[in-house]
C-alpha cells in the first residue's frame, strides 16, 4: 500500500481499502516551539464506517493502536495508521459488536497481556469483554450493570473496576492471573453518585476517583470501600479524569467537565489546586509525560470544537492550541514513549498528532 501524500484531499472512491488523507494543520512556518515543545498535527486514516471513534488505546509496546466504534474493533500500525486485518481481529470485532454493542472504553491490564472493552446498551445493560493480547482470544465476559459502562480501569493485575450510567461502580476480581475463568463475577458494588458515573481513575493504591453526571468527584477508600470525600466545585457533567504521571504525596488528579473547565486536584485531601476555563468543552484529557527533567509534564485536552488544548499545569494556562479538521473529538490517547497522540472524530476519523520534545 502506498504511503499517504501531503495535501492530497481526495482518494479514488473505487479503492476497496481504507481511505487516507494527510494534511498538515496547526503549523506556523515549519514548526511551532513553545516551552521546549514543537507541535505538529497530521490528519490521517479514516474508517470505512461513519460512526464516532468512541475509544482509543495504544498497545503496551506502542506499535499498534486499538480503536472502537459501534461497528466493533479496528487495529492500526503506528505511526503509519495502516489497518491490520486478519481472522482473529475480525472475529473479535464481531463479538464486540454483538456482546458490547456500544464500546465506550478500551483499556489494558497491568499485565499488558489482556485488554478490556467495556460499554453496553443504554438503559438496558453494561458489559465488559476481556481479550488476550496480541492473540485476540476472548477470555471473559460480564454483564452486571443495568446501563452502559462509560469507564473502566484495572486496579491491579487481577481486579478491574467499572462505572456505569446506572450510578454504580463495580469491582470485579478474576479467578487467577492466568485469566482462565470464562466469566467475571462482581465482588463489590460501590454506590455514591446520585446519577451516572462517567469517569474513573486510581489516584494511588488506596484511592479510587470517580466522576459523574451529578457534577461531583468522589474519593473512594479502597480499604473501607466508602466515600472519603466529595468534590463538588464543578458546575457540569464530569467528562474525564487523568492521574498525574508524577508520583507525589498527596497524589494529583486532573478532571474535565462540561462547565468547560479543567481542574487540578489533590483529591485525597480535598484540595483544588487550580483550574482553567476553556472556550469549548474538554471531552478527554491526558498527561504528556516529559522525558526531559528540565521540562514539565503538560496536560492535553481534546475539546468539543475539534481543537487540542495544551495546558501548563503549573499555571493552569493554555500555552498552545492545535486546530484539527474534526468537528468534535470523541477519543484521545497518548503514545507510551514517542510524544505523539491519536484522537478520534465523529465520522470515523483518526488523527495522529506529533508533540516532539526539542
Amino acid at each position: 500500500m502506498s504511503q499517504p501524500q501531503p495535501k492530497s484531499p481526495v482518494v479514488s472512491p473505487h479503492r476497496e481499502t481504507f481511505t487516507y488523507l494527510k494534511v498538515v494543520v496547526a503549523v506556523l512556518v515549519s514548526s511551532v516551539y513553545c516551552c521546549g515543545f514543537a507541535f505538529e498535527a497530521f490528519a490521517a486514516e479514516r474508517f470505512l464506517v461513519k460512526t464516532p471513534v468512541l475509544s482509543l488505546a495504544f498497545s503496551p509496546d506502542g506499535l499498534n493502536l486499538i480503536a472502537t466504534s459501534q461497528e466493533g474493533l479496528r487495529i492500526y500500525r503506528w505511526p503509519s495508521l495502516d489497518p491490520i486485518s486478519n481472522d482473529e481481529v475480525e472475529a473479535a470485532s464481531r463479538l464486540i459488536a454483538e456482546k458490547v454493542e456500544t464500546p465506550h472504553t478500551v483499556t489494558f491490564s497491568r499485565f499488558d497481556s489482556v485488554f478490556t472493552v467495556a460499554g453496553g446498551i443504554a438503559s438496558q445493560n453494561g458489559a465488559l469483554l476481556n481479550f488476550s493480547w496480541p492473540e485476540f482470544e476472548p477470555l471473559q465476559y460480564s454483564v452486571a450493570h443495568s446501563d452502559s459502562v462509560m469507564a473502566a480501569c484495572w486496579m491491579d493485575a487481577a481486579q478491574i473496576v467499572s462505572g456505569s450510567m446506572d450510578g454504580e461502580i463495580i469491582i470485579r476480581a478474576n479467578v487467577d492471573q492466568t485469566f482462565g475463568s470464562k466469566s467475571m463475577s462482581p465482588t463489590l458494588k460501590l454506590r455514591g453518585h446520585s446519577k451516572g458515573v462517567t469517569s474513573l481513575c486510581l489516584a494511588d493504591d488506596q484511592h479510587l476517583i470517580s466522576g459523574g453526571i451529578d457534577h461531583t468527584l468522589r474519593v473512594w477508600n479502597l480499604k473501607t470501600h466508602k466515600v472519603e470525600r466529595t468534590l463538588n466545585q464543578h458546575a457540569g457533567v464530569i467528562t474525564d479524569l487523568a492521574p498525574s504521571p508524577v508520583i507525589s504525596t498527596p497524589p494529583i488528579v486532573a478532571s474535565s467537565s462540561e462547565d468547560q473547565t479543567v481542574r487540578l486536584w489533590q483529591p485525597t485531601i480535598g484540595r483544588l489546586i487550580r483550574f482553567t476555563k476553556l472556550e469549548a468543552t474538554p471531552l478527554k484529557i491526558a498527561w504528556l509525560a516529559n522525558h526531559d527533567r528540565d521540562q514539565i509534564n503538560l496536560l492535553i485536552a481534546a475539546c468539543s470544537d475539534g481543537t487540542i488544548q495544551i495546558i501548563d499545569p503549573q499555571t493552569a494556562t493554555v500555552i498552545k492550541q492545535i486546530e484539527t479538521d474534526l468537528k468534535r473529538i470523541f477519543s484521545l490517547t497518548l503514545h507510551p514513549s514517542d510524544d505523539s497522540a491519536a484522537v478520534g472524530g465523529d465520522r470515523g476519523q483518526i488523527i495522529r498528532i506529533n508533540l516532539d520534545v526539542k
